[in-house]
């Protein structure tokens, strides 16, 4: 009975399973034939094919039935023949006003060590089932040597003070570096013949303003003896990687001017061990300083061990495209794994670390070995060990002369360490001095005597007939990517806690234009004799300074790179957010005087993008009623013509100019994350031309009778009821179900796919040439199975467990607003919202695809995966060859790699990239903030958007990077195409230029339009209108840096400013600018309204030497290169 039952119940849901398919087929089969796309396909079609459906259940409980695969889109040519926009002519670059400089060839010439070149070469093989307890090897060996007689050892003691990593900057200061250095002080006027070298001026400037009369005079007399050296000079050891050129600078500037100030001293050699890799740029900013040498560390492990192989551990760095060599500055590579003592006197660790006199004990392989102190017993044993580390070292260099030094993170912090340390190296230094057997020769030294013992070394060898002694080789290219072990590449930190690497890209705009502006406003009013208003503008100056400072705490190597621990990066977040509140308070200050003439309506003022809280992103200030006029500031030195956003309360406000006539705008909706529209809140947006360098006033104003410039809506995959709920918007509003769309301006056509959410191809008007450029976002896990350590990705490393995953998602929500002005695609994701726009505006923001994405994986299901926005082109970049850009000031060309797999083919980048075929297409990915980025494949660009990582790296930091939240990134999509076909080359130059269009669309980026609301009426300002600083805009490709008060002189009479100027180099074969350019290289210095400038000296570019005292009147700055002049205004 109990049988039947249960066979009679097998045959009912057999019999509902097969109705079930009945209805669902039937009902897959009425969607398809109503739907347009199923028609086209059934006429073309054969019999046999049939597309695969997946259904959904839609949130509302209704079923989907969505192709598995999306649809192809099919490009029809000649869509520029747009009824609706008609395309404008495009603007060229007068013919024969760009010149570039040529080509130097490096990658071609044999006796230069070009970088990408020798890649070819390098064997990135690594020991594996070797285990010992710390988990790293010592790659570079030396198995046997020769003894070099008169071998001379110069011991450098050092303490590397970082400025926040574990701790917060202010403890890394009060437990380590405050003590370090009254110790300095103390112990070496105690000992004359021990020396120190100090690197992070941040600490020294603190420390001096709290130190005494006595201390302060003893560490001068130790700096003026030789006993102590301060290396480098700036403000922090920068990050090299993700860290544009302008805030780089300024750290190093800030630094030198208070080294020259307070010390009177200049540094001239440079020490940078902990930065996680190197990059040339900072060698051009070194020498363009008065660095006469410099020292770095971080270089992957299989090049230290190339270069090793030809002793070519220290060479001439040059810049690739410095066809003269005007900017060399020589180099040391430190050889082995760190700058820690045990990897410092040769190259076996378990010996060096016996020299570390307080561990208590270090390790070989998985043995203890105890430290011991230097007694009559031990000293000949230690001393002879020590001797075979200095001579192996010295296999590795050519010179007769070795560096060694001596110290670690956070050491010398206790008198009871100088003694253990310094006390017992001098025994064995006493001792091997005088063994007549040993014919050496070991000193405490600085840098500065270690390269001059180099350059007598070297020159003494050219007296000698028989010398094998050969100049140091000039070596072109970067040292990214940097790896320490294995497969693990540094690669992670490129990505890592993007928040606050667009937050500092922020700053570093905000900051630029508050300089200039209080610059040029001093030196407007001084020749006035307006004494209030210049003292309350000087009283500020504390807090721009201040925020000099913050910004160049931020460059710290663990600070921008988001290496730090949580707390410390919530700290980091407070610094930089103060940095941005009081330079808009100086903002502000500085308004108010320009335009009503006054200090007193300052308060009237408000930023239209606020930054409320540290550990968020920035939001937008809704327009309250009161508001009535909206000043936009223009950092830029060319003309730009922007668009503005700016959400308001009342539905009749309409923005006008200075003479009360509408300007051309569109009124957008607002809707909340659940997709139902506001009934209070409206996005106007207009066009603002704004002229160089100046502000322009807008009036909001009520236009009762005004309906027109409503924006239409076009939902896909939401329900129109859910959208209006019940409200009668002034928009139109229409559901589709396209399945691909186009979105377009006079320039560009886009068009997007429904199923995929994203952009699937680009259309250039202006010729008809188009190109497949898909959008994508995926995933990549973690987890490398390749090692017996099973490590995973963390802070510092990218270790993926294969290839990126696609996004599952098809069909997701979209939202498509339309207007006179721009067109948005908003597209809802799982973790990102990726917005996409056209604007139908001139000028070069036109010519551009923008791609805003707010990424969010602050979520369980997140955990241990990296978030990748990728695009997939046709376009064929032989090798899969990139182009990207060394922190903004240069690009250089990298190519893809099987040796370095997925992890080591990503790159650092701050500004752009671009892949091009061998014909004339170009695609170029424009960035507001540093990322990661790959050509992992013909056509592909991608840049990691954020990571979530749930455990620590075994880099020292101890944890993951969890601490997620809300992130923007702001992207631009450039297809490009070339005048000329392009010259094709067996070696490819490793030298790179972008085009001057994407130059100025990053200029764009990097600095955009303050944009501040007022509840003045524009009637009540002086010279209502618009407010220019510069005489007349300046050539498209010199930048004006930056434009700083350093100096006030006496009884008000005169300011002086540094003034920072870049001449980027660009590709000429690239003519479209959309815009009016100018391409001199020379400048006048009357470039400022209203202003009179006394002097205008040359200096070095952080300005403590002269480099021609004679005062010009004409500015000139070759291509390629900073100049900074120091200003007299008066």
């Amino acid at each position: 009975m109990a049988r039947l039952k249960t066979t009679h119940l097998l045959l009912l849901f057999v019999g509902l399973y097969l109705m079930t398919c009945y209805y669902v087929y039937t009902a897959v089969d009425t969607q398809l034939a109503r739907s347009s796309e199923y028609q086209k396909w059934k006429q073309n079609a054969k019999h046999d094919e049939w597309p695969v459906l997946n259904i959904r259940k839609n949130e509302n409980g209704s079923w989907q039935f969505l192709q598995e695969e999306c649809p192809v889109h099919t490009v029809v040519k000649h869509s520029h023949l747009s009824p609706e926009f008609s395309p404008v002519s495009v603007v060229r670059l007068v013919q024969g006003t760009c010149t570039a400089r040529p080509d130097p060839g490096y990658h071609k010439n044999h006796s230069f060590v070009v970088m990408e070149e020798e890649w070819r070469h390098i064997d990135v093989g690594y020991p594996q089932y070797v285990y010992t307890v710390s988990g790293w090897i010592q790659v570079l060996d030396v198995p046997s040597y020769t003894a070099k007689p008169a071998l001379r050892v110069i011991i450098v003691p050092h303490s590397h003070q970082d400025v926040g990593w574990r701790d917060t900057a202010d403890s890394c200061y009060t437990t380590y570096a405050k003590s370090t250095l009254n110790n300095i002080v103390q112990r070496l006027a105690e000992h004359r013949n021990w020396k120190f070298i100090w690197a992070e001026t941040a600490f020294l400037s603190r420390w001096f303003k709290e130190a005494s009369d006595e201390k302060k005079e003893s560490l001068s007399r130790a700096i003026t003896s030789g006993q102590l050296e301060i290396v480098t000079g700036g403000w922090v050891m920068t990050e090299e990687a993700c860290a544009h050129f302008a805030p780089m600078l300024d750290q190093l500037m800030e630094g030198h001017l208070w080294l020259k100030e307070e010390l009177g001293i200049e540094p001239n050699v440079s020490w940078s061990v902990d930065p996680f890799g190197h990059s040339p740029t900072m060698a051009y900013l070194l020498g363009g300083s008065g660095m006469k040498n410099m020292v770095i560390q971080r270089v992957h492990f299989a090049i230290k061990k190339h270069l090793a192989k030809t002793k070519h551990l220290e060479f001439d760095w040059r810049q690739s495209w410095d066809d003269k060599g005007s900017m060399d500055i020589p180099c040391h590579v430190m050889p082995f794994l760190s700058y820690a003592i045990l990897y410092s006197c040769g190259p076996d660790p378990h010996v060096c670390c016996q020299f570390d006199f307080t561990h208590k004990k270090c390790f070989r392989g998985t043995k203890s070995i105890d430290s011991v102190q230097v007694s009559k017993e031990n000293i000949k044993k230690l001393a002879w060990a020590l001797w075979e580390q200095f001579q192996k070292k010295a296999q590795l260099y050519q010179s007769n002369v070795i560096l060694v030094p001596h110290g670690d993170d956070f050491r010398y912090d206790s008198l009871s360490e100088w003694d253990k340390q310094l006390g017992n190296m001098q025994k064995l230094m006493t001792y091997m001095n005088a063994d007549r057997d040993m014919k050496i020769k070991v000193e405490f030294g600085t840098l500065s005597d270690y390269f001059r013992a180099v350059d007598e070394d070297r020159n003494k060898s050219k007296s000698v007939s028989m010398s094998t002694m050969q100049q140091p080789p000039k070596l072109v290219g970067d040292f990214f990517p940097y790896n320490d072990r294995d497969d693990q590449y540094w690669t992670g930190f490129y990505s890592s806690r993007p928040l606050y690497k667009y937050m500092a890209r922020v700053l570093q705009g905000r900051l630029r234009s508050v300089e200039i502006m209080y610059t040029v406003m001093l030196a407007r009013l001084i020749p006035k004799k307006k004494e209030e208003v210049i003292r309350a503008i000087q009283n500020k100056y504390e807090d721009l300074q201040d925020a000099r400072r913050d910004q160049a705490t931020f460059m710290h190597h663990d600070a921008i790179t988001g290496t730090s621990k949580k707390k410390v990066v919530k700290d980091y977040a407070n610094i930089l957010q103060r940095a941005f509140n009081k330079l808009n308070n100086v903002f502000h200050l500085l308004l108010s005087v320009l335009l009503t003439d006054g200090v007193r309506s300052q308060e009237h003022f408000m930023m239209l993008e606020q930054w409320p809280s540290p550990t968020s992103p920035p939001v937008q200030q809704d327009a309250e009623l009161a508001i009535r006029t909206i000043m936009v500031t223009n950092p830029l030195t060319t003309n730009w013509v922007y668009v503005v956003k700016v959400r308001v309360l009342d539905p009749n406000l309409r923005v006008t100019d200075q003479d009360k006539n509408l300007v051309r705008q569109q009124i957008n909706p607002v809707w909340d994350k659940d997709f139902a529209l506001s009934e209070h809140l409206l996005e106007i947006v207009f066009e603002a031309e704004v002229p160089a360098l100046s502000v322009k006033t807008f009036n909001l104003e009520v236009q009762r009778a005004s309906t027109s410039g409503y924006a239409s809506v076009t939902l896909h995959g939401i329900d129109i009821s859910t959208f209006i709920h019940g409200t009668r918007p002034a928009f139109s509003v229409r559901k589709s179900a396209e399945e691909m769309f186009d979105v377009e301006n006079s320039m560009i056509t886009a068009t997007f796919s429904a199923c995929t959410g994203t952009m699937q191809y680009i259309m250039r008007k202006s010729d008809d040439l188009g190109h497949k450029v898909g959008l994508k976002f995926m995933t990549y896990s973690t987890g490398s199975w390749s090692n017996p350590f099973k490590d995973k990705s963390g802070a510092y490393i990218f270790m993926p467990d294969g290839p990126a995953k696609n996004m599952e998602v098809k069909y997701p929500n979209m939202i498509v607003v339309k207007g006179v002005v721009a067109t948005s695609v908003y597209t809802y994701l799982p973790g990102v919202v990726h917005v996409t726009t056209l604007y139908n505006v001139t000028g070069p923001v036109g010519a551009g695809i923008h791609v805003d994405n707010t990424v969010d994986l602050n979520k369980d299901s997140w955990n241990n995966k990296e978030l990748v926005m990728r695009l997939v082109s046709d376009l064929d970049n032989p090798n899969s060859d990139v182009c990207v850009d060394l922190n903004g000031f240069q690009m250089t060309r990298k190519q893809w790699r099987a040796k370095q797999l997925i992890q080591g083919n990503f790159h650092p980048v701050n500004t752009m990239a671009y892949i091009q075929d061998n014909r004339r297409s170009r695609l170029t990915l424009v960035m507001a903030q540093a990322h990661g980025l790959a050509s992992l494949n013909f056509g592909w660009l991608e840049v990691v958007l954020d990571r979530r990582l749930m455990q620590d790296d075994w880099r020292g930091l101890g944890e993951g990077v969890s601490d997620n939240t809300a992130t923007p990134s702001k992207f631009v999509i450039l297809l490009e195409h070339r005048d000329k076909p392009l010259i094709k080359t067996k070696l490819p130059s490793t030298h790179c230029r972008p085009s001057l269009l994407a130059e100025m669309t990053s200029e764009h980026l990097n600095n955009p339009p303050v944009v501040t609301l007022s509840h003045l009426e524009i009637s009540t300002l002086a010279d209502h209108g618009f407010h220019p600083l510069l005489e007349t805009s300046m050539p498209c490709s010199l930048n004006l840096v930056n434009l700083k008060t350093v100096e006030f002189g006496a009884d008000q009479s005169s300011v002086k400013a540094l003034m920072v100027l870049q001449h980027a180099g660009v590709d000429c074969d690239f003519s479209e600018v959309h815009m009016q350019c100018g391409m001199q290289s020379k400048l006048q210095t009357k470039l400022f309204k209203a202003t009179r400038v006394w002097t205008a000296i040359e200096m070095s570019l952080t300005a403590t030497q002269v480099k021609n005292p004679t005062a010009v009147r004409e500015l000139e700055i070759p291509e390629m290169e900073l100049r900074t002049y120091k200003f007299t205004f008066s």
